[in-house]
């Protein structure tokens, strides 16, 4: 802290006190430091950084996450929070909390945390990066989704059964933020199960990692008339996903998630026909997803 003679109180105040005697003059420039100080002490005590949510969200930070004793304090305080306020129950901020420290003890997330800095990475993009985002992407919502993706920076993988349709969906993929999207195509037969689910799930499950969202609609949960076919594979969606799920549970792949979406209404297309009055654009969807993956919503 300056001492009373260095403080500097300006030249009008300085010109107005001009004449007056020198015990007056420091008394005066001592009132000016106390007020300063007392006002940045106020500020500082409304600083968002002394929240207690704030510090704990410093969980995520790179450089926290590769301290053990650290992050393991950060996140059980941002967790604290949440449960006194109510957003969380006691058993999924277990699972939060469990889920967290399991990931940042992965040698290979550790090995890509030491590669963070500052200066020249995105925090988000960062993060994104640390899997890479395997679509269906022959049309509507997964085309989507993978141009959207690629746009955060995201390395995609868009697989389908049409060759023509996925490559188009990479190349429209690469083609974003000025051609620095990552995306790759890969031929697959949903009717193949060594190549739909073999050729990743191993994986999965030896690092017991992961999420898969799969996405079906209202007509994988009741009949709608002249849409049997469609209703036929929606329910067929629900039908693998609940099977995957009792596989994992049975091996106890605790750390791999699975989530099935419902949309509605039952048809995501950009064509509009008279047999199906209500539809959806794929875009829209989309943006919807990934604004509830953005808030960590599980569906």
């Amino acid at each position: 802290m300056k001492s009373l003679p260095t403080v500097d109180i300006g030249f009008t105040a300085s010109a107005a006190l001009k004449g007056i005697k020198d015990i007056k003059i420091l008394q005066f420039r001592g009132d000016c430091q106390k007020f300063l100080v007392d006002l940045c002490n106020k500020l500082l005590h409304k600083c968002p950084l002394y929240y207690k949510i704030v510090k704990g969200a410093s969980c995520l930070s790179p450089a926290v996450m590769l301290n053990p004793p650290v992050r393991t304090y950060r996140i059980t305080s941002a967790l604290e929070v949440l449960l006194d306020k109510k957003q969380l129950s006691s058993v999924q901020a277990d699972v939060v909390k469990r889920d967290y420290l399991v990931f940042v003890s992965k040698q290979e997330v550790i090995d890509y945390l030491e590669q963070f800095t500052s200066s020249g990475d995105q925090l988000d993009k960062f993060f994104m990066n640390i899997f890479s985002r395997i679509v269906c992407a022959s049309g509507g919502i997964g085309r989507e989704f993978a141009v959207q993706l690629a746009a955060l920076g995201v390395e995609v993988i868009c697989w389908g059964v049409d060759e023509e349709d996925i490559l188009e969906a990479a190349r429209e993929a690469q083609a974003i933020n000025d051609n620095t999207g990552k995306a790759h195509s890969y031929l697959c037969d949903v009717m193949d199960r060594n190549k739909i689910l073999e050729s990743f799930l191993p994986s999965m499950i030896d690092g017991n990692n992961g999420h898969i969202l799969a996405l079906s609609s209202v007509a994988g949960l009741t009949g709608v008339k002249n849409q049997a076919a469609l209703c036929a594979s929606q329910f067929a969606v629900q039908g693998l996903v609940e099977s995957l799920a009792e596989e994992l549970r049975v091996n106890r792949c605790n750390g791999i998630h699975i989530t099935l979406a419902h949309i509605y209404p039952l048809v995501v297309s950009h064509q509009l026909t008279s047999k199906t009055p209500v539809r959806i654009l794929p875009r829209k969807v989309s943006v919807m997803f990934r604004e509830l993956l953005d808030v960590g919503v599980d569906f």
